[in-house]
């Protein structure tokens, strides 16, 4: 996380507090440190765009002498960000390949296998459309582009990874792109002459200025969509008429489904923007994207991990389809820098971020994805019995999909009917109702550590969170009484007798780490029932077992 990002969440927790002495403490600091900084990045611009934003939404709050001192700091801010903008976009930067891979920092052979990871070539940095309500905060004008022989190394690199699956597209617009009277046009003309085609081709909202550019993409029949709203449908329409080219029309709607941008309120939880995991390429550097809650916790819905020289993993690729069969509350897979898939043995921030807002809604959950409401269902009395009855169905498909195919070589066939011994082994066990107490408490050990964690370094995101759950502690004080406020003295006796269900438990309990992350009794609990996740088996177990 950037410095203005630490920054940002400091001065955000105050604000939402209502520690206004720290609030102005730490706006100070940000309005220094923006004077003083000669170049700011393209993630710390949107930090501190989203700080104004924070103040100008909820500095109505801000009593006298504490609203005319943050006052006169956001107005220094703002002066300074309008001048960095002005000098950017003047001043258009051209970002050369050899320049930008060393500053990653990693060596040949990661960097290749990072490059099949890919899910985004964003080209330029800032967008000319400046959407006010954009889910990217995207920053206003196209300052810093990858030169053209930038993009044609990545294009090629990519391709040659066996990396087809990849948008020309980020927190920018492709028709943005320029160098040297270079346009899009000749990438897609490059990309042709080398005989290769990205699966998901390119979108835009047409940037003012772009017109002819797009038009000769129509010419060239270039796979290209126009995300449509009511501020570009007329130019589009008027193209269409003078060209008589059939357009492909993506987002036609005049309102953003998921309000964002400076429509955030830093109150609610929306739906994640992003549907896919890997990584994704800037003008600034690589980032790992994982999907994440649109709120104030993560206000483009989506985490961004900086690739450096100490990375030392990638997040295996998921787009479309099977980015949404994601459980985002278990350990992610990853390729370590020699292109070795495996299982990370912990969650990620972004996932206990997750975790801790997921209220159990379907609103904030894409359609096809299992929240974690479901996934703890699966282990409540009904599922398991329903799960006995679907046995032999699973046996069979658990046959084909493991022992199937020839089997040649003796230690690869022993290796596989141990993993599907394990696999009904695991099964059968989800299946005894007599077990049920032992995966809950298994589970709410392994969650409820990891959250504790979490807490205990991240003062300020548990304000935050604080904040933006406060509505459902409110609902499960009034539904079960002070449970949340007043503890659970035992543990293992509110999970052994509470009638609750099991995501309801897991809530209560949650709480009471988010009003204390040393719990001595969830402490207990945690030291009572080491667990950790199997991921051959798909189960949560006993450490000592």
């Amino acid at each position: 996380m950037g410095c203005f990002e630490i920054k940002r969440n400091l001065f955000l927790s105050a604000l939402l507090s209502k520690d206004w002495i720290t609030a102005k403490d730490v706006y100070q600091v940000i309005a220094d440190k923006v004077d003083s900084s000669s170049c700011l990045s393209e993630v710390d611009q949107k930090a501190v765009n989203q700080i104004q934003h924070a103040f100008k939404k909820i500095g109505g709050q801000i009593p006298g002498i504490y609203s005319r001192d943050m006052s006169c700091f956001n107005r220094h801010i703002r002066k300074k960000m309008a001048a960095v903008v002005r000098n950017k976009i003047h001043n258009p930067l051209h970002v050369e390949f050899n320049q930008w891979y060393e500053a990653l920092g990693l060596e040949e052979y990661s960097f290749d296998v990072m490059l099949g990871t890919v899910t985004n070539l964003q080209m330029t940095s800032g967008c000319n459309n400046f959407c006010r309500r954009c889910n990217e905060w995207a920053l206003p004008g196209a300052r810093k582009h990858f030169s053209f022989n930038a993009v044609k190394n990545l294009l090629t690199r990519l391709f040659e990874t066996g990396n087809s699956d990849f948008l020309l597209y980020g927190a920018s617009d492709p028709l943005d792109w320029q160098c040297d009277g270079r346009t899009t046009v000749d990438i897609i003309r490059f990309l042709r002459e080398k005989g290769c085609k990205t699966t998901y081709g390119m979108l835009t909202k047409m940037p003012r200025g772009t017109e002819s550019v797009f038009v000769e993409l129509l010419d060239m029949d270039a796979d290209i969509g126009v995300s449509v709203t009511k501020k570009n449908r007329d130019k589009i329409k008027k193209i269409q008429q003078k060209t008589g080219k059939q357009i492909d029309f993506q987002h036609d709607v005049d309102d953003l489904i998921i309000l964002s941008g400076f429509d955030e309120d830093f109150s609610s939880i929306k739906s994640s923007i992003t549907d896919n995991y890997g990584t994704e390429i800037t003008p600034e550097g690589a980032f790992l994207i994982i999907p994440a809650f649109t709120s104030a916790l993560n206000l483009t819905g989506q985490h961004k991990i900086p690739v450096t020289e100490n990375t030392g993993f990638f997040l295996k690729k998921r787009v479309g389809f099977s980015a949404l069969t994601v459980e985002y509350f278990k350990p992610l897979a990853v390729i370590n820098l020699k292109g070795e898939e495996f299982i990370l043995n912990r969650l990620l921030d972004a996932q206990i971020q997750n975790i801790m807002l997921d209220n159990g809604s379907e609103d904030i959950s894409p359609p096809g994805m299992m929240n974690f409401r479901e996934y703890l269902k699966t282990y409540e009395r009904n599922a398991v019995l329903r799960r006995k009855t679907l046995f032999l169905s699973v046996l069979k498909k658990l046959r084909k999909n493991i022992l199937q195919g020839s089997m040649k070589q003796e230690d690869f066939r022993l290796k596989r009917y141990d993993l599907f011994r394990q696999k009904v082994d695991s099964y059968l066990a989800r299946c005894d109702i007599s077990r049920v107490l032992y995966y809950k408490k298994n589970i709410f050990s392994y969650y409820l550590k990891a959250i504790s964690v979490y807490l205990k370094v991240h003062a300020a995101e548990r304000q935050i969170v604080l904040h933006l759950r406060k509505e459902d502690i409110s609902f499960y004080e009034k539904k079960y009484g002070k449970i949340v406020s007043s503890r659970v003295n035992d543990i293992d006796a509110f999970i052994d007798t509470s009638e609750m269900g099991m995501f309801d438990q897991f809530q209560v309990m949650m709480f009471i780490l988010l009003y204390d992350p040393d719990n001595n009794k969830i402490k207990e609990f945690i030291h009572k029932h080491p667990s950790c996740y199997v991921p051959g088996i798909d189960s949560f177990e006993q450490v000592s077992s």
